[in-house]
């Protein structure tokens, strides 16, 4: 393994991590919400409802997963353009970094920059 290969995978778990716990904790904190309102009902207890929302995490993770990958690419991808070393990536020939590093280069990136000022 390379060490542009390296560095590329971890930057890309990072973002894969931080972004996995970030959505999981939003949407466990959702569904303890959900699981409240039943509080109280019969022996239903606070308890109860934070172990259905724990044992119901790892399902929540294999659904969000698809949408955890796309965001933690393109996080990853847009951390290591902004840092230029996605140009650094490409001038070595690793391709994932390329692509990212060619596109100040497409002849529409005009259209969303900003005029400089003078």
């Amino acid at each position: 393994m390379s060490r542009a290969f390296r560095y590329l995978a971890r930057e890309l778990t990072k973002s894969y991590v931080i972004i996995a716990l970030a959505m999981l904790v939003m949407f466990d904190l959702l569904a303890f919400l959900a699981e409240s309102q039943d509080i109280g009902d019969a022996r239903y207890t606070v308890l109860d409802a934070v172990l259905v929302v724990l044992y119901s995490t790892p399902a929540l993770l294999v659904d969000l997963s698809p949408f955890i990958a796309l965001l933690a690419t393109l996080n990853a991808y847009d951390r290591l353009n902004a840092t230029a070393n996605s140009s650094r990536c490409a001038a070595r020939g690793v391709s994932g970094c390329a692509s990212v590093a060619s596109l100040d280069t497409l002849p529409w990136s005009s259209w969303w920059s900003l005029p400089a000022s003078s």
